[in-house]
C-alpha cells in the first residue's frame, strides 16, 4: 500500500475495518477535534498487500482487525467466524502484520500488543513490575506447559487451584474461556464455548455450564494447541448480589473511564450478558473497606505503564470479596470500546468519550503548543469540557506522578530525618552502576521508564555529582556517607555520616555512627546487611572484589548477575525476594543491589544491536529500559514487610564518544554527573489467603 504525499498539520490514519463501529467513533472524535478526518487504512488491504506505508508525520492508531468474516479468514484460515479454534494462528498472522507496517507515529506499539495478546507473557510483564495480578502457574517464559486437560488437573493439584480461569493465551471477549471449580469429586466449568456434536467449539452470546468432566476435558484438549493460561480464581466483590469487576480505560498514563460490570454468572462480558453496575456505589464500597479510590486507580495506572509506547489501553479489575483488594485480570489493547461513556472527574477527559480522550492525548503529545491551543478549543466547544494539558515537551508529554499527595518538588529534594528513619524502616539502596544522568532523565520524560519513574518525587531526577568517576571508587565513599552530591553550590547536609569533628555536612536529620561506613552503622543498630552484587567489584572472586562485599553481613554474586548476563537485573532480583523471604519479619534489613545491566557491555539489550557495533548511548538507555519493567518486583520485595526508606542513583556516568571520550574513570561531564532520588516505599499488597479464598468459596 503506497505512501500518502506529505500535507500540512496533524493527520491521522486508522487501521481498521472501515463499516466497523470502533472506527467509526474514531473518526468522529477526530473530526469533533477540528482536525481532518483520519485515513482509514482497511485491516484487509494490509493482509491483502502485505503491508502498509504512512507518511511520516501520520498519527497512526491501529484498531481491533475483530469482527470481520473476511479478515478473520485471512488470518486463522477459518471459513466459520464463530469457531474458537485457530487463536495461535490468529495471533501469528496478527503480529507479522503489524511489522509489515511502515512510517507514521505510532499510537499502539508493536512489541506491546504482541505481549497484550499474550496472556502469559502480559501477567509475566505485571507481575514483573510489582502489579498485583492472581496467582498462575503458566505465567511467562518459565511457566508450565499445560498440552492437555491433564495437565490442568495436575497443576490444580499442585497449586491447590480448586477454582481457577482456563483461557486462551490469545483470546479475547472472553472467547475460549473456561471458569472451572472442582470439590467433593465433581466438577464444573462455565464458559460462552458451545460444544458441538462433532467435538468443534464455538463462540456463542450464551453463557453455559458443564458438569460432565468428559466434556471439559474434550474442551481443553481442544483449545490447547493454541496455547493455554490459568489463573487462580479470584473471589469477586458483589452489587446487588451479583459479580462485579470492573473496565478501567487507561489513556496516556492516566485512568480516564471506567465502568462497572455485574453478572450472575462468573463472566461479566457485556455482550455475554453482563450489565452496567453502578461506578459510585463501588467507590463508596472501596471506601467504606478502609481502601482508597485513588489507588484502585493507581494499579490500574501501573498496569498500563508498562506499556509506555501504547497511547490507550483497557484494564480489567478484579475487585476481592470486601473491596479491600485489587487484582489486574488482563489488559487489552482495544478496551475502549464504551459508547457514550464519559470520563472520570479529575481525569482531565471530564465530558469527553474514550475516543475524544485519546485524540487529545495524541495531539498533545505531538504537536507543540500553539497547536495544542487550537485543539483543545475545538474538543471544548464539541464536548462541554476543558481539556486537560499537562506541561511537556512538544513530542512527549512527561510522566504523570502517581496518584497520591505528592507533589513536583524543586530540586533538591527534601531530606528526611533519618533517625527517624533508621530503626523503624527497612533501607534500600540501588545503584545504577554507570548509568548517565542525560539518558535518565530524556527517558522519565518521554514516559519510557515509567516504574521508576512513578516514584521519582515530581517525576523527574535529581541532577548530582558523583563521589568518584568508577565504581570502587565511589562505592567507597557512598558507604562512608557522601552519597552523590546535589549539583548546585553547599554545603549540603546528608543521610549518613561517621561522627567527625568539625563536619558541616552534618545535620540533624543526619544519622551518625561511630564506624568507618554506614553499613557497619547500621548493623550497630540491628540491621541484617545484604549485598547483591552485579560488576566485577562485588565479585569475590580475588581481594580486590571482596572489599565492598565484606562490609555486608551476607554479600551474593554469580556469573548471571554480572555485566555479560542479558538476565542480570531479572537474577538479582530473584537473589532479592530469597532474601527477604528468608528474613525474620522482626529485624531490619538494609539491601544493597548494584545493577550492572547498564554497565558495558549493554548492546544486547536492544533489539537489532550487533556484538559488532557495539555499546552506544542508544544501547545505554535500552539497558535503563530493561531495568525498569522488573525494578517493581525489588520495590515490592524491599517494602514486603514494612515501610522501605529507598535510594535510587548512579555511581558514574560513562561516555559514548563525547568530546571524544569513551568510558568512565575520566574527568567529563557525562561521567560526573548523576541522576538520584529518594522516597519511601509503602508496604506492598499481599495476595488472597488460601483462607480468604476458603471463606470467600463458603
Amino acid at each position: 500500500m503506497a505512501r500518502p504525499a506529505t500535507l500540512g498539520g496533524p493527520r491521522f490514519a486508522v487501521v481498521g475495518n472501515p463499516d466497523n463501529r470502533r472506527v467509526s467513533l474514531f473518526a468522529d472524535a477526530v473530526r469533533a477535534a477540528g482536525l481532518p478526518g483520519p485515513r482509514v487504512v482497511a485491516w484487509a488491504d494490509v493482509l491483502r498487500e502485505r503491508g502498509a506505508e504512512f507518511a511520516d508525520d501520520e498519527i497512526v492508531r491501529i484498531d481491533s482487525p475483530g469482527e470481520n468474516s473476511e479478515v478473520d479468514r485471512l488470518l486463522r484460515g477459518s471459513l466459520d467466524p464463530t469457531r474458537v479454534e485457530g487463536s495461535a494462528r490468529w495471533y501469528a498472522g496478527f503480529t507479522a502484520a503489524l511489522r509489515t507496517m511502515r512510517g507514521g507515529i505510532r499510537l499502539d506499539d508493536p512489541g506491546d500488543l504482541a505481549v497484550l495478546f499474550d496472556k502469559r507473557a502480559c501477567h509475566s510483564v505485571l507481575e514483573a513490575a510489582g502489579v498485583p495480578v492472581p496467582a498462575s502457574p503458566t505465567s511467562g517464559p518459565g511457566g508450565a506447559p499445560v498440552r492437555g486437560w491433564d495437565d490442568v488437573r495436575r497443576l490444580m493439584r499442585e497449586h491447590r487451584m480448586h477454582r481457577l480461569f482456563v483461557k486462551l493465551a490469545h483470546g479475547s471477549s472472553a472467547s475460549g474461556v473456561l471458569a472451572v471449580e472442582s470439590g467433593g469429586g465433581r466438577i464444573k466449568a462455565t464458559t460462552s464455548v458451545e460444544l458441538a456434536p462433532d467435538g468443534a467449539l464455538h463462540n456463542s452470546l450464551r453463557v453455559r455450564r458443564y458438569d460432565s468432566e468428559r466434556d471439559i476435558a474434550a474442551m481443553v484438549d481442544a483449545l490447547a494447541p493454541d496455547g493455554l493460561h490459568l489463573e487462580r480464581w479470584v473471589p469477586k466483590a458483589s452489587q446487588q448480589g451479583r459479580a462485579a469487576d470492573l473496565r478501567v480505560v487507561v489513556v496516556a498514563g492516566r485512568a480516564t473511564h471506567a465502568v462497572v460490570r455485574t453478572s450472575r454468572t462468573p463472566l461479566t462480558n457485556l455482550h455475554l450478558g453482563g450489565s452496567r453496575g453502578d461506578l459510585g456505589a463501588a467507590r463508596e464500597a472501596v471506601e467504606a473497606a478502609g481502601a482508597r479510590w485513588a489507588d484502585v486507580l493507581d494499579v490500574c495506572e501501573r498496569a498500563a505503564s508498562c506499556f509506555p509506547r501504547t497511547l490507550c489501553v483497557g484494564v480489567d479489575l478484579l475487585p476481592a470479596v470486601g473491596w479491600r483488594r485489587v487484582f489486574v485480570g488482563e489488559v487489552n489493547a482495544f478496551g475502549d470500546l464504551l459508547p457514550r461513556l464519559t470520563g472520570l472527574p479529575g481525569s482531565g477527559a471530564e465530558g469527553q468519550d474514550t475516543y475524544a480522550a485519546q485524540v487529545a492525548a495524541a495531539v498533545r503529545r505531538r504537536t507543540g503548543p500553539a497547536l495544542r491551543s487550537s485543539v483543545r478549543s475545538a474538543v471544548h466547544s464539541s464536548t462541554g469540557s476543558a481539556l486537560h494539558s499537562p506541561s511537556g515537551s512538544a513530542l512527549h508529554s512527561p510522566p504523570r506522578p502517581a496518584r497520591s499527595t505528592r507533589t513536583e518538588q524543586e530540586h533538591p529534594m527534601p531530606e528526611p530525618d533519618m533517625n527517624e528513619v533508621v530503626g523503624h524502616h527497612d533501607i534500600l539502596l540501588v545503584t545504577l552502576d554507570t548509568l548517565r544522568h542525560d539518558v535518565a532523565v530524556e527517558l522519565a520524560a518521554e514516559g519510557r521508564i515509567p516504574n521508576l519513574a512513578r516514584h521519582l518525587p515530581g517525576g523527574r531526577w535529581e541532577k548530582r555529582h558523583a563521589p568518584g568517576s568508577f565504581t570502587y571508587a565511589s562505592h567507597q565513599a557512598i558507604f562512608a556517607g557522601f552519597l552523590p552530591t546535589p549539583a548546585e553550590p553547599g554545603p549540603h547536609p546528608r543521610l549518613f555520616a561517621a561522627s567527625f569533628a568539625g563536619s558541616e555536612t552534618t545535620a540533624d536529620g543526619t544519622f551518625v555512627y561511630d564506624t568507618p561506613d554506614f553499613v557497619s552503622g547500621l548493623a550497630q543498630v540491628g540491621y541484617h546487611t545484604v549485598c547483591i552484587g552485579g560488576v566485577g567489584f562485588f565479585n569475590q572472586q580475588g581481594p580486590l572484589g571482596t572489599v565492598l562485599p565484606g562490609l555486608f553481613h551476607e554479600a551474593h554474586w554469580e556469573r548471571e548477575f554480572g555485566v555479560t548476563s542479558p538476565h542480570s537485573f531479572e537474577n538479582q532480583v530473584a537473589r532479592a525476594e530469597q532474601v527477604v523471604a528468608q528474613l525474620p519479619v522482626d529485624r531490619r534489613l538494609f539491601l544493597f543491589v548494584n545493577v550492572s545491566a547498564l554497565h558495558q557491555p549493554n548492546w544486547f539489550h536492544l533489539p537489532g544491536a550487533t556484538r559488532e557495533a557495539g555499546d552506544t548511548r542508544e544501547t545505554h538507555a535500552a539497558a535503563l529500559e530493561y531495568v525498569d519493567r522488573h525494578i517493581g518486583r525489588l520495590f515490592s520485595a524491599a517494602s514486603l514487610r514494612r515501610r522501605c526508606f529507598a535510594i535510587v542513583c548512579s555511581d558514574h556516568g560513562t561516555a559514548y564518544g563525547d568530546d571524544g571520550y569513551t568510558g568512565h574513570r575520566l574527568g567529563h561531564e557525562s561521567v560526573w554527573t548523576v541522576p538520584y532520588a529518594h522516597f519511601f516505599l509503602d508496604p506492598a499488597g499481599t495476595d488472597l489467603s488460601e483462607t480468604d479464598l476458603a471463606e470467600a468459596v463458603r
